[in-house]
């Protein structure tokens, strides 16, 4: 989706690579391709991403036992 410019699709793909590594148990990765998948959302019109990374992020944080930290971030998600 890079080669192609497809923003979206590298937004979605990176959305998915995100749960993927925190399922894993790789929460810094999921976290840093969380934040490339934010970065991406700015450059394209969909809003119906965003609650799922807000959610990703939060379960994140859960992971890393800042229940507080997620939340916050669930409660943005509604």
């Amino acid at each position: 989706f890079q080669a192609m410019e497809h923003r979206l699709g590298v937004a979605y793909s990176l959305y998915n690579l995100t749960e993927t590594l925190r399922w894993a148990g790789r929460f810094q990765e999921a976290r840093e391709l969380l934040r490339a998948a934010e970065a991406g959302l700015e450059q394209v019109d969909a809003p119906q991403l965003r609650p799922h990374l807000l959610l990703s992020e939060a379960e994140l944080l859960l992971a890393v036992s800042d229940g507080r930290g997620a939340a916050s971030r669930a409660a943005e998600a509604r």
